[in-house]
């Protein structure tokens, strides 16, 4: 602040240490408070300042305060192997603002953060943390998770702010003894939160991943199922509480994140298997919202058995993974989320299981677009969308995604914990040039089809599976298992350009135009669209 040599210098503000401040403010590098912690020790410093400097310290933050820098210029990084910031348990909110957080270097989580108490995180810019935790042989097995940020019971506001090459590497060695069951877990690139609500807004990951490196010891008798688990390539959020606890995330930017499990050795019995889950996001046991323009591009989910000629890969959600939810809950992916180019991949020699190559869910889905993503693996299902449970999906397009069954949609609630019948509804949705024999899949439970737009592929059933026409549906010749109505309509040449644009448009002369509800197009709360995606009035049929 403006420099001062006594409180009349200063009108309304205090002069303190030279400065002209707010009461309350603190600032450092100032005589009285050379180091940020020496701010932090001081309760009468509500508000702790910071210049455009490199301050290299691990902190300790035990009550209610606010840190604010200028931006990117003020830096805060670690003096020795530790979070740079470590809050306990206790009141107070701690509120970080204009900072950035950079070479974090920790052992177990959080690299930058690892907090029990709740925050608000606002323009803070986290770089290059690592977490790496190396186990060996005779070690037990150690939950390693949050590259930058780890919270535990703690409620965390993050808005314009970055993730920016933050990783978790866990390297670990099941020996000999493992007779029976025994898993390791490497959670969250970027954030892992355990039973504490995530609130983010117009924030950018990249390049983020959690890595787990498995080594089978030779010999080895594994004696039961071995479980490499990785999860959350940026972000891993899980909830155990009884009441519900929430991950929404607003005009955000996930690109070029992953989740990768690598398994190199050789097991005699048993089974070994190496599991990928969200190669951007995973929410389990969380109320999971995410929408307004929130995009993932290029995420990855990886499971790499090949080095494991006796092991399972399975890899499942490249871009989201959403796991068990809390009782009568709905996850929600709504208005202009958009997946492009992710990938569930499954390497490996035995068995390779891809699935959800844009995201494992099962919720309400409105104006979301899923194109070019692939479910890579054996057996793949689900080339943008793995559906697991109830769901209903409107006013959605689908392009390009690939896999061997249901290229666009897979629908199997047999992977539920308590299987049961449910049904999926798709609704005012185009799906165009997905790859592969069948286009919509289901294995268990009924398909609804209402308004619908499908150029080419199959309709197929499995199991207990069908597949129902709900009326004004385009639908290829070959109907496959679906039960007709009289309203759909024949399609036996291409329905919309082909073209790298998010927007479908229609060909000149399209059955697609106009060939909808006689009544007119609807959203997904039943309200008329005045306007098409072109920016066209609606007239007379959708």
């Amino acid at each position: 602040g403006q420099a001062c040599s006594e409180p009349t210098d200063c009108q309304s503000l205090s002069c303190r240490n030279g400065s002209c401040l707010a009461i309350g403010n603190c600032l450092v590098r100032s005589p009285a408070y050379p180091t940020i912690q020496s701010a932090l020790d001081d309760p009468a410093c509500e508000t702790i300042m910071l210049e455009a400097d490199g301050y290299a310290e691990n902190l300790t933050i035990s009550r209610g305060v606010e840190i604010v820098g200028v931006g990117n210029d003020t830096v805060l990084s670690p003096a020795a192997r530790a979070p740079i910031i470590t809050a306990p348990e206790g009141e107070g909110l701690i509120v970080l603002r204009s900072l950035k957080m950079q070479d974090g270097d920790a052992a177990d989580g959080g690299a930058a953060i690892r907090t029990w108490r709740d925050m608000t995180i606002e323009d803070v810019w986290f770089v290059d943390n690592h977490v790496q935790t190396d186990a060996p042989a005779d070690s037990p097995t150690i939950p390693v998770g949050g590259g930058a940020i780890w919270a535990s019971d703690a409620a965390l506001t993050i808005t314009e702010s970055g993730f920016i090459r933050n990783e978790v590497i866990y390297n670990h060695t099941f020996d000999q003894r493992a007779q029976v069951s025994e898993s390791v877990y490497g959670r969250g690139g970027a954030i892992r939160t355990f039973d504490g609500d995530l609130y983010l807004a117009r924030t950018h990951f990249e390049q983020n991943r959690v890595l787990l490196d498995v080594e089978i010891a030779t010999p080895n008798t594994l004696g039961g199922a071995a479980n490499a688990w990785v999860a959350g390539g940026a972000i891993s959020s899980i909830g155990t509480v009884p009441e519900e606890i929430q991950l929404t995330i607003h005009e955000s930017t996930f690109r070029r994140n992953e989740a990768l499990v690598d398994v190199d050795g050789f097991q005699s019995i048993g089974f070994m298997f190496a599991r990928a889950l969200g190669g951007a996001v995973l929410g389990e046991g969380v109320d999971l919202w995410i929408g307004n323009g929130t995009m993932f591009d290029r995420n990855r989910a990886t499971a790499d058995a090949t080095g494991a000629p006796e092991a399972i890969a399975y890899a499942s959600g490249g871009g989201v993974y959403q796991g068990r939810g809390p009782l009568g809950n709905w996850p929600t992916l709504d208005r202009e989320v958009q997946f492009v180019d992710n990938a569930a991949l499954a390497e490996g020699v035995r068995s390779t299981i891809a699935e959800g190559g844009a995201a494992r869910f099962r919720g309400h889905i409105r104006q979301t677009e899923f194109r070019r993503n692939a479910a890579l693996g054996n057996v793949s299902s689900g080339g943008a969308l793995l559906v697991h449970g109830e769901t209903r999906v409107h006013n959605s397009l689908f392009w390009k995604n690939s896999a061997s069954v249901g290229s666009a949609v897979f629908f199997d609630t047999s992977l539920r914990i308590t299987p049961s019948v449910y049904d999926m509804w798709l609704i005012n949705s185009t799906l165009l040039a997905n790859v592969h024999d069948s286009t919509i899949e289901t294995r268990t439970g009924q398909i609804h089809l209402k308004h619908v737009a499908m150029d080419y592929g199959r309709l197929r059933c499995e199991g207990s599976g069908s597949i129902q026409s709900e009326g004004h549906n385009l639908l290829p010749l070959d109907w496959g298992c679906a039960q007709l109505d009289a309203s759909v309509r024949p399609v036996s040449d291409p329905l919309f350009q082909d073209s790298t644009s998010s927007i479908a448009r229609p060909l000149f002369g399209s059955p697609a135009i106009g060939q909808g509800d006689p009544s007119g197009c609807i959203d997904s709360i039943g309200s008329p669209i005045q306007w098409d995606i072109l920016g066209v009035p609606r007239e007379g049929p959708c």
